[in-house]
């Protein structure tokens, strides 16, 4: 991984944000470590883009997904109902 930019949030020193990146390939089990220490606090926030423009962001409390159509939202809904929340709002 490789440093890539740094940016600051309001010119405030404690939201200065340093960037890595790397291109990798997502494989089963190949990030579980890192997942776990996002899951624990002890990783800074990361995220994954694919190349089609999903991103996934995973914290302490689960993961957001951000998608690039509706289409695909609809689809992983229905793939996936029994992981969503059962609150009204799906939050």
């Amino acid at each position: 991984m490789s440093f890539s930019f740094r940016f600051c949030e309001n010119d405030a020193p404690e939201g200065t944000w340093d960037v890595y990146a790397a291109a990798t390939q997502w494989e089963e089990g190949k990030f579980s470590e890192l997942l776990l220490a996002i899951a624990d606090e002890k990783a800074a926030p990361t995220l994954w883009f694919s190349p089609s423009g999903e991103v996934f962001a995973p914290y302490d409390g689960g993961i957001d997904l951000f998608l690039p159509t509706l289409s695909t939202v609809e689809s992983l809904r229905k793939a996936h109902r029994d992981w969503l929340s059962k609150h009204p709002q799906g939050l």
